[in-house]
């Protein structure tokens, strides 16, 4: 499983090809667990100082003094600002190849991109989430069998050249 995590990160900015759910789900799983360990203290730290504001009325003058982050927590947090930066390419490439072995153009991500956007703005209720579990949807759906215009079935893999290079011989045989 770890070579489907990592695999992502070896196909940094390829936006060609296709990609299968065992990947896109892997390289999910790897940036949810290395996000939350590297950003889980900072928000820690966060989420205790607003408790401490809210409890006093929001009013930090009445909240005593507010904790500062420990150098730990800061350096996870620029750490995790790191990691952030650093997988934004292969996580945009990974969605563009799943895409692709939907059959779909890669351009559907900048469409959900400005959609969250735009609903981030418009602040609708819960639809950030409603998007993300669309987008997730969209990721989890099966891809097209055999080729497409996108490449050839990653299932299939090097079997599948095999066979191919097998019927452009016999074809060519015959001919």
């Amino acid at each position: 499983m770890l070579q489907w995590m990592i695999l992502p990160l070896k196909r940094y900015a390829d936006f060609s090809g296709r990609s299968r759910r065992r990947e896109f789900f892997g390289f999910f799983a790897l940036n949810t667990v290395v996000t939350g360990a590297l950003l889980g203290p900072i928000w820690t730290w966060l989420v205790g100082n607003a408790a401490a504001l809210k409890a006093a009325g929001l009013s930090p003058r009445l909240a005593g003094t507010i904790a500062d982050p420990s150098p730990l927590v800061l350096g996870l947090g620029l750490l995790g600002g790191l990691w952030a930066i650093a997988t934004l390419i292969p996580t945009v490439s990974l969605s563009v190849r799943r895409l692709h072995d939907r059959a779909m153009s890669g351009w559907w991500y900048l469409a959900f991109v400005l959609l969250a956007l735009a609903i981030t703005f418009a602040d609708v209720p819960l639809g950030g989430f409603i998007l993300a579990v669309a987008y997730l949807a969209v990721m989890s759906l099966p891809g097209t069998r055999g080729d497409n215009r996108y490449g050839a079935d990653p299932r299939l893999g090097e079997r599948h050249t095999a066979d191919s290079n097998v019927l452009a011989f016999e074809a060519a045989a015959r001919s």
